[in-house]
């Protein structure tokens, strides 16, 4: 995972609020998230894409926050997206079957569906270890950029 720098991280006021934060926080997904066949970046951005209850909270107080706290609750955003997928072995699991679905679609092939408690498919690039790897990574980097509440 790299840092990703929270100075980058800002909002013009070209588009509204709310799809602001939303591409913010996938731009930050991108830095923060070593995906080299894409598929786990397309279904979190889904995930991001559908997530108001995430989003309003912090474009109420988005005004007031420095960069760096923008920063910070972004990245507690991807934090909560990832314990979601982590949940349990069946939120894991669903997770990594949508992954391999869109890596099928992506790369127009037959994806490999790796059931908790069986083998992976030795070509299959998303297996539910890795996916708990990543997963796991992404929780690892919003602790480290913990929102500050004064």
């Amino acid at each position: 995972m790299d840092e990703h720098d929270p100075k980058s991280v800002h909002l013009d006021g070209s588009m509204p609020p709310m799809e602001q934060v939303r591409l913010a926080t996938i731009t930050l997904l991108h830095a923060a998230l070593k995906d080299s066949q894409g598929a786990m970046h397309k279904v979190l951005e889904q995930d991001l894409r559908q997530e108001e209850a995430l989003f309003s909270a912090m474009v109420r107080k988005m005004g007031s926050w420095s960069p760096e706290e923008l920063h910070a609750h972004l990245c507690e955003v991807v934090g909560v997206l990832a314990k979601r997928a982590l949940k349990n072995d069946a939120t894991l699991e669903e997770f990594t079957r949508r992954v391999d679905a869109m890596w099928g679609e992506l790369h127009d092939e037959r994806p490999h569906f790796q059931r908790m408690g069986d083998a992976a498919h030795p070509d299959d690039p998303y297996t539910l270890a890795s996916v708990r790897h990543t997963l796991d990574q992404l929780v690892a980097f919003a602790a480290q950029h913990p929102p500050k509440f004064p």
